[in-house]
């Protein structure tokens, strides 16, 4: 319970005593019947206002030690507020389902899976930038790119992540040029620490917009930022592509991941049964793994009913 200062209402109440002590004085020494009333109503007036500016002194104290000590508790809070780093939202083209904990490993995924791992927990401090993950349709490769950039999303919230496919890098530049705002496209895709691109062997063809990536790559590359692409080939048989893009591919690290095993592609319908709420017998996940054995793409899996 906060303090409240009483000094102004006992001065009050002193100062209201000490009038009527007056007012009986002045009786006794007139010596006129008449004389204690009007000295008494003139005291009267008196004691009242006495009382009145008392109480305004009281609650002009009480609110300027209010105000004196909201100020101090203000300052108090800003000396123990912690310098929070710049915190940015979630990227809109990443995909939250997709985490390395729901990346079925196997022995055809497991080096792509590591490098995403150390990338994640290390972007831009590892000697494999830029890293490139390559494969076949439906393998994987946009789970682990997404997943790198959930992981540092979560673990690192300082750090800006731009995701996008070549696709939309294309058509935001196309945009870019219509609108007189390159610029701004430019300050977009290069304003980050960590650049994300899927299927980078669409740019073929497209030499304006790779003379674009190839400056964003070099900035990034230049200041230590990591970039992580994807691709469905090696970068040294891409086709269609620059050569000086092809050579800043290949200077980092290339981790492929290849179709997977039986055991591996049981793993995968168990794990989407589960993620489903479906509760299915061995004998029917093995049934479901063999049949699809024709077709070794994980995407298959994860689709089919």
């Amino acid at each position: 319970m906060k303090r409240i200062n009483y000094l102004p209402f006992t001065c009050s109440f002193l100062l209201m005593l000490s009038v009527q002590q007056i007012s009986v004085a002045c009786s006794v020494c007139y010596g006129d019947p008449e004389s204690p009333m009007i000295v008494g109503m003139n005291m009267g007036i008196l004691t009242l206002l006495v009382f009145v500016v008392g109480i305004w002194a009281s609650f002009a104290v009480f609110f300027l030690n209010l105000r004196k000590r909201a100020k101090v508790h203000a300052n108090s809070l800003n000396e123990k507020k912690p310098n929070r780093k710049k915190q940015y939202n979630r990227n809109k083209q990443l995909n939250e389902k997709y985490t390395l904990s729901s990346f079925i490993e196997g022995t055809n995924n497991q080096f792509a899976k590591a490098a995403a791992r150390n990338v994640a927990e290390s972007p831009g401090k590892q000697s494999f930038n830029p890293l490139v993950i390559y494969g076949g349709v439906g393998m994987g490769k946009t789970h682990l790119l997404h997943a790198i950039g959930n992981r540092v999303f979560h673990g690192q919230r300082n750090k800006r992540v731009v995701c996008a496919s070549s696709e939309k890098f294309t058509l935001d530049f196309i945009s870019s040029i219509q609108k007189n705002r390159t610029v701004e496209f430019s300050k977009s895709y290069r304003n980050t620490d960590i650049l994300l691109i899927d299927d980078v062997q669409f740019f073929q063809g497209k030499e304006q917009t790779q003379e674009q990536f190839f400056h964003t790559f070099n900035e990034l590359f230049q200041a230590g930022k990591q970039i992580v692409m994807t691709a469905d080939r090696y970068p040294g048989e891409m086709v269609g592509l620059q050569d000086r893009l092809l050579s800043r591919f290949s200077s980092g690290l290339s981790a492929d991941i290849q179709p997977p095993d039986f055991e591996t592609r049981v793993a995968i319908v168990m794990e989407k049964a589960e993620q489903n709420g479906l509760k299915l017998s061995y004998d029917i996940i093995e049934f479901i793994g063999c049949l699809l054995y024709t077709s070794p793409s994980p995407r298959d899996l994860s689709t089919s009913r």
